[in-house]
This record gives C-alpha cells, structure tokens and sequence, in this order.
C-alpha cells in the first residue's frame, strides 16, 4: 500500500512542478524578479491542489507536506537562471501544461 501512496505522491509532485514551471515561465515573460516569480510559480503549482482540498472539506495536501513547497522552488530557479531567452519559444507554455494536465488527472489520493 505504500507503494502505492509513493508513487501518487510523486505523480501530484510532479504535477505541481509542470504547473509551477508555467507560472514561472509567465512570469518571466512578464519580466518579474526572482521573487515575483516564485510567487507565480507556487500560486499556479499549489493554487488547485489547495483550492481542490478546501472545496472537499480536507487539510490542503500544501499545507500539511513541506515537500510540496520544492517544486515551484525548484521550478523557479531552473526557469529564472537557465531560461534566459523564453520570449524565443512561445510553445513552452504549452509545453509544459501537457504533462501538468496528465498528472493531476491521476488520482493523488
């Protein structure tokens, strides 16, 4: 059975970085800082999940796991520091939301 929870765990974690590397991506069309960034990133990452769990009457996963806040952080600094040219590539968006889709279509809980 934990088996199981591990990898629904991983999948909902890896949902949260396609979303949050979105948000980021936005942001850095946008122009933002580092800060404004993560900001976007952890808003688009972990606004769903959270929304989801507080329509459903439950702790917001967010909240109760310190390892859902790694994604969106992660995901900022890969987009802030190696993405330096994403005004070039309009399909990443996109690119990106694919899998964020597919994963949080997998059941997390």
């Amino acid at each position: 059975m934990t088996n199981a929870v591990d990898v629904a765990l991983m999948i909902d974690l890896l949902g949260v970085f396609f979303f949050a590397v979105s948000g980021s991506l936005l942001a850095a069309r946008k122009g933002f800082d580092l800060v404004g960034s993560l900001l976007l990133a952890s808003l688009a990452g972990l606004g769903g999940g959270v929304a989801r769990d507080l329509i459903i009457d439950t702790v917001p996963a967010a909240f109760s796991n310190p390892f859902y806040l790694l994604p969106p952080v992660l995901a900022t600094l890969l987009v802030y520091f190696l993405f330096s040219g994403v005004e070039r590539v309009s399909n990443l968006l996109v690119v990106f939301d694919a899998p964020a889709w597919a994963c949080s279509a997998s059941p997390a809980r």
